[in-house]
């Protein structure tokens, strides 16, 4: 099942690769940021480190994101959590304006966890920013009645947004 979901990736990718993509800076924290946007996620508990490694690839339309969850424990060794994909159609709610742009997904995603095994379900995408402020939402429900919801509110330090505080 794992070589299926990576195979999806890679095809995926693929088939969107060619398409023209809009120049625009991309910007790490934003999903919906144009282009390729790769990054790992650490949460560090008691004896125990869980981090995801992220691959997202958004276009005008259409937004993709490949995950890999696992953990390790301390001391112990490096145990495989979930992989998941998913993809969702980008839409515009309303008009942006100089000072807010506003991003919407509505999509799928396929997943296989160690601990709810393989499942599909819907899942939602979004952000709201400004020069300031960046408000970035991802909610999933699949259908074994698991839900995945990261929310994320960042202040930019510096007027190019390389300093963010989440």
């Amino acid at each position: 099942m794992r070589k299926l979901l990576i195979a999806s990736f890679l095809l995926l990718s693929a088939i969107t690769w060619g398409q023209e993509i809009e120049e625009e800076e991309v910007d790490a924290s934003n999903p919906l940021s144009k282009g390729w946007n790769i990054y790992q996620i650490f949460r560090i508990k008691p004896n125990l480190l869980d981090m995801q490694n992220i691959v997202n690839f958004t276009t005008d339309k259409w937004f993709y994101r490949g995950a890999i969850d696992y953990n390790k424990a301390h001391p112990g060794d490096l145990n495989y959590g979930s992989t998941s994909f998913l993809v969702a159609k980008l839409f515009k709610l309303s008009p942006n304006n100089q000072s807010w742009k506003s991003q919407l997904g509505v999509g799928v995603v396929i997943s296989d966890s160690k601990l709810n095994g393989f499942s599909g379900g819907v899942n939602l995408v979004g952000i709201q920013s400004n020069k300031k402020w960046k408000f970035v939402e991802l909610f999933t429900y699949q259908v074994n009645n698991t839900i995945e919801a990261q929310y994320g509110i960042y202040y930019k330090f510096t007027k190019d947004g390389l300093w963010e505080v989440r």
